[in-house]
C-alpha cells in the first residue's frame, strides 16, 4: 500500500511540474486561472497522499517492530542520535537550485541544510526517461519531468561535496547548448502553434486545450470551464450587438 502511494505521489509531482510550465507559458488570464486552479487541486491532493503515505509507512514500521519483538534474538531498533524519528525519504520537494553546463555535461547544484545529516550512500538518482530526472537524497527530493535535451543515464552521476552541496552531473547525449534546463516546448505550446491549421480561428488552440481539460477534469474544474465559456460567449454577443451598422 505504501509503495503504491509513493508511486502515485511521484506521478503527481511530474504532473504538477508540467502544469507549472503550462501556467508560465499561458498568455490569457482564463487559461492561467484554470491552470492555477488545477495546480492547487493537485497540490492539495498530493499533500493528502503524502499524509496517508506517512501513516501507512509508520503503520508498517510498527507491524514490523511487533514481529521482531516476538523473537528473543531480535535486535532492538534504536532511534536517531537526537532521539527523534527520521523524516520519510523524499518528503521535502526541492525547488531552489542552480545549474551550469559544458559541451558535454549539465550540472545542477543543490544546497543542503548543514544541520541535516546526509550520507552519500543515501542518494538515489533515477531517469524515468531520457529527458526526466529524479533524485532522492535523504528527506529531500528533486525532479525535472522534461529536460531540455536527452541525457545518458549510465554516464550521469552525482557528488556530495564537503560544503554540503549536492552536484548532479547529467551527461548530454550530444554536445548541444541548452538555453534552459527544462524544455519549454510542450503540449500547450503545440496546440497554440497548430491553431491556424485547425480552423483559422486564433482562439481555436486555447479552446481545444480547455475542452481537453473539461473532459479530464473533476466537477469543480468542469463548472469553472463552463462558466468561463458562458461568460466568453456572452461578452462576444454583447460586442456584436453593439457594433454599429454600416
Amino acid at each position: 500500500m505504501a509503495a503504491q502511494l509513493k508511486k502515485d505521489i511521484e506521478d503527481m509531482e511530474f504532473d504538477l511540474s508540467d502544469l507549472s510550465s503550462l501556467e508560465l507559458m499561458a498568455k490569457r488570464q482564463h487559461a492561467k486561472a484554470l491552470l492555477s486552479q488545477e495546480i492547487q487541486r493537485l497540490t492539495q491532493r498530493k499533500n493528502q497522499l503524502v499524509t496517508k503515505w506517512r501513516e501507512e509507512t509508520a503503520a508498517e514500521a510498527l507491524r514490523k517492530s511487533g514481529d521482531d519483538s516476538d523473537s528473543a534474538s531480535a535486535p532492538v531498533t534504536q532511534g536517531s542520535a537526537t532521539g527523534g524519528q527520521q523524516p520519510p525519504m523524499g518528503s521535502v520537494i526541492v525547488t531552489n537550485y542552480m545549474w551550469d553546463q559544458t559541451d558535454d555535461f549539465c550540472k545542477i547544484y543543490v544546497e543542503i541544510d548543514k544541520t541535516y545529516a546526509l550520507d552519500a550512500t543515501h542518494i538515489q538518482m533515477s531517469f524515468p526517461s531520457k529527458r526526466s530526472l529524479s533524485v532522492v537524497f535523504g528527506k529531500y527530493k528533486f525532479t525535472i519531468s522534461r529536460l531540455f535535451g536527452d541525457v545518458c543515464a549510465d554516464q550521469s552521476y552525482h557528488r556530495l561535496t564537503k560544503s554540503h552541496k549536492l552536484i548532479v552531473y547529467l551527461k548530454k547525449s550530444s554536445p548541444k547548448h541548452w538555453t534552459e534546463i527544462q524544455e519549454k516546448e510542450n503540449k500547450f505550446q503545440q496546440v497554440l502553434d497548430d491553431r491556424e491549421e485547425m480552423s483559422g480561428d486564433p482562439s481555436a488552440g486555447l479552446m481545444k486545450l480547455m475542452k481537453q481539460m473539461y473532459d479530464e477534469g473533476d466537477d469543480d474544474m468542469k463548472r469553472t470551464i463552463a462558466k468561463s465559456w458562458y461568460e466568453s460567449r456572452n461578452k462576444t454577443s454583447d460586442v456584436d450587438m453593439n457594433e454599429p451598422s454600416i
